[in-house]
């Protein structure tokens, strides 16, 4: 029934609420040991963390190859010694260099972008040393690389262009999302958004049309940006809405926003500079 309904509801939202609080925090605590020790010269990071959830080290590993381009192993402490879960970038098979060390493993699988593990405590540290001592990336290896579909300026997109590109759903690991590029998009304003001030909503300009456009990422990588090409202060002067011909090389992927019942069209930027 209704009320029954409203409560599981409720319920299940709080647990997201809790588990995304969880992963802002363990992120937050794998990016403080990189910056802060040894690890930050590391071209294959292995980072532990013992009171992370073991089921969020998948989403943190993740976020952490992002952040740092560098394939990611997250460990944390299990029922029986350690377990893990690593993220990879392009040019390095995951499984392939797990094989490689396989007898520091109690158990261990998955692919070349990603990979699951269990291991005994005292060999975290060996883990580490000897997967970046086999490691054969290069400086050229770990420049990301940004893929996009076409250049498309803002003033096409719309309702009817994102009806087309939904024929094409459901998109996922061997049908990418679409992503489109627009070079030197102005941005009009923007503000922070979300309870951990994790969301950025810009409102951005192309020539004869203006479209709302979010940002679900590093907000302090954007404002480092912002900040290295207008200047100091160029961040606040954003947030404030004060124009300042401030623009960004965007890609990008459009989709209809509802809220409270209304519909407009959006943009999720993927990357900038």
């Amino acid at each position: 029934n209704r009320g029954e309904a409203e409560k599981l509801a409720g319920d299940l939202k709080a647990l997201n609420d809790s588990r995304k609080a969880l992963t802002i925090k363990g992120t937050e605590e794998a990016r403080r040991q990189i910056e802060e020790t040894e690890l930050k010269g590391d071209r294959v990071l292995v980072v532990y963390l013992p009171e992370c959830h073991e089921s969020l080290a998948g989403i943190i590993a993740g976020r952490i190859r992002e952040l740092y381009y560098r394939p990611c192993f997250i460990l944390t402490d299990g029922e029986e010694g350690v377990k893990g879960s690593g993220r990879s970038i392009e040019g390095y098979h995951m499984f392939e260099e797990m094989t490689k060390v396989g007898e520091l493993f109690t158990k261990f699988g998955g692919h070349p972008m990603a990979a699951g593990l269990s291991m005994k405590k005292e060999n975290v540290e060996e883990l580490r040393r000897r997967l970046n001592e086999n490691c054969v990336l290069t400086e050229e290896d770990l420049v990301p690389r940004k893929y996009y579909d076409a250049v498309l300026p803002i003033q096409y997109v719309g309702e009817p262009l994102i009806r087309e590109l939904e024929l094409l759903e459901p998109c996922g690991n061997g049908n990418k999302k679409p992503v489109f590029a627009r070079r030197n998009a102005a941005i009009l304003s923007g503000r922070v958004l979300g309870k951990n001030g994790n969301v950025l909503r810009l409102r951005m300009d192309d020539t004869t049309a203006s479209v709302e456009a979010v940002y679900f990422g590093d907000i302090g990588g954007f404002t480092a940006c912002l900040e290295e090409k207008y200047g100091k202060g160029a961040w606040e002067e954003m947030l404030r809405g004060r124009k300042r011909d401030m623009e960004l090389t965007v890609t990008y992927y459009p989709k209809i926003n509802e809220y409270q019942g209304r519909r407009s069209v959006q943009i999720v930027i993927t990357h900038y500079k």
